[in-house]
């Protein structure tokens, strides 16, 4: 099943849910925001199936300072 991923389309197996994907892109313990098909998606919908061809946005978030 091909999902469409920040733009890159990418290949998964059929029926993956939002919990599954994050997981396999190594991105479960960060601070993301997911928006599935241009709305965000709630924590708590993370179990959500994707369809092949959805469009999902991931954004991580990256802490900084002053040097």
């Amino acid at each position: 099943m091909n999902i469409n991923i920040n733009g890159e389309k990418k290949d998964f197996k059929d029926n993956i849910s939002i919990k599954e994907l994050i997981i396999e892109l190594g991105l479960g313990n960060k601070p993301i925001v997911i928006e599935l098909n241009e709305e965000i998606i709630l924590k708590e919908d993370y179990d959500r199936k994707l369809a092949s061809d959805d469009n999902l946005e991931v954004i991580n978030f990256v802490g900084g300072g002053w040097c």
